[in-house]
């Protein structure tokens, strides 16, 4: 926690991407810690930032309204790693019928 703070860039990249790993009783104080990171001055640690919620799935619905604004991000890579965490976060609804999604169903023409 205390490295996501440190002066160079790669060092809060590692912190970062090692809070996913977070155990139960660490994951909301983590969440909340890598929801500030989204507003990072580095476009690389707010991507990480982003990708590390991606990883805890629906625990990290708190962070959706930062994300979405980070899907708005100067920067291409960053803006794409909010969007796919937004996708970890809430994934596409599976058909109980058909078990596929209605998108795969579109796609193979099901």
């Amino acid at each position: 926690v205390e490295l996501v703070s440190a002066p160079e860039k790669e060092v809060r990249v590692l912190a970062v991407l090692a809070m996913q790993s977070a155990v139960e009783d660490q994951r909301d104080r983590c969440i909340q810690i890598l929801v500030g990171l989204l507003s990072d001055g580095d476009s690389g640690v707010r991507a990480a930032g982003a990708l590390a919620l991606g990883g805890y799935g629906r625990s990290a619905r708190v962070a959706v309204p930062a994300l979405m604004k980070m899907v708005r991000d100067e920067n291409v890579d960053a803006a794409r790693a909010a969007g796919v965490a937004l996708r970890c976060v809430f994934p596409e609804p599976v058909s109980p019928v058909t078990g596929i999604s209605d998108r795969q169903a579109v796609t193979h023409g099901s």
